[in-house]
């Protein structure tokens, strides 16, 4: 199986030879090594040079945009599935790869692994989801983290990314992927990159990003999404969910608190009077 890393990189001249470095390191053989570089006026170019000889394609030109970066690192992939692993981001070992693709059963749209997060030396890990998220989720949050998620290089193709975004594209990309197309998911529980919290492109944590996710969502919503918003079973993951893209923390704190009360009420004041007021209608009526 042919694997497409595709890394875009503008003035990040330490971070991009990072990158660098932990793809051309990896034992897995079949892999195809693609780098976009947005005109850098930093050593960047001469770091690429240095290990040309282990990419398959490089460009250095004026982009317009992250995901126009990124669309033009899709047009040169021709691998079965495309990684984007950013300047600055790395694989976690020279077997992370191997590891993951060892399987030969692999043929999933998209297949999501675990990483670990880097914020100022302090690492943390995070788990993508086991099973494939609900519409509902994917619709208030993006739980893919992309730089361990292999996407099917003729579904990339496909959707391309939102280059009228400036930092939510990735979740868009997700969002008309997965509720749209209806695409098939695995997860794989092993931790395949290491992410570099200094990143633009971070739909849960940049004001931006919410404020685009918030603004494509309302012009595509789904019909499936409103279905399952009135489902009741799913409320509490949609409270849960909209914490991260649409309201700052304490207006989430104040929001679960209050669906907590309601929750409390229903369970222990309401049901219970319910069933108290039909078992004495049943008396009545006898």
């Amino acid at each position: 199986m042919k694997i497409s890393i595709i890394t875009i990189n503008r003035n990040n001249a330490a971070g991009l030879e990072r990158t660098i470095k932990s793809v051309v390191e990896q034992s897995y053989g079949n892999i195809e090594y693609i780098i976009i570089d947005g005109a850098s006026t930093d050593n960047s170019v001469e770091i690429i040079k240095n290990y040309a000889k282990m990419i398959s394609y490089w460009i250095s030109e004026k982009d317009k945009g992250i995901y126009n970066a990124m669309n033009k690192g899709v047009d040169a992939a021709s691998g079965d599935y495309c990684l984007f692993l950013n300047s600055g981001d790395k694989l976690l070992t020279p077997d992370s790869l191997a590891n993951v693709l060892e399987s030969d059963d692999l043929e999933e749209d998209i297949i999501c692994c675990d990483l670990f997060t880097n914020n100022d030396k302090i690492c943390n890990f995070r788990s993508a989801p086991k099973n494939k998220p609900t519409k509902l989720y994917i619709s208030m949050r993006n739980p893919f983290p992309h730089p361990s998620t292999l996407i099917k290089t003729s579904l990339i193709k496909k959707f391309r990314y939102n280059e009228e975004s400036k930092v939510a594209g990735d979740w868009m990309f997700f969002y008309d992927a997965m509720i749209i197309d209806n695409v098939t998911y695995r997860h794989i529980p092993i931790p395949l990159s290491l992410f570099y919290l200094d990143g633009v492109s971070s739909l849960d944590g940049n004001p931006k990003g919410r404020a685009e996710g918030i603004e494509y969502l309302y012009k595509y919503m789904h019909p499936n999404i409103v279905s399952e918003i009135k489902d009741k079973k799913l409320r509490k993951e949609y409270l849960l969910a909209s914490s991260s893209m649409f309201l700052n923390t304490g207006s989430y704190n104040i929001l679960y608190t209050v669906y907590k009360v309601l929750l409390i009420f229903e369970n222990k004041i309401y049901r219970p009077l319910r069933s108290l007021y039909k078992n004495c209608r049943y008396k009545h009526t006898k």
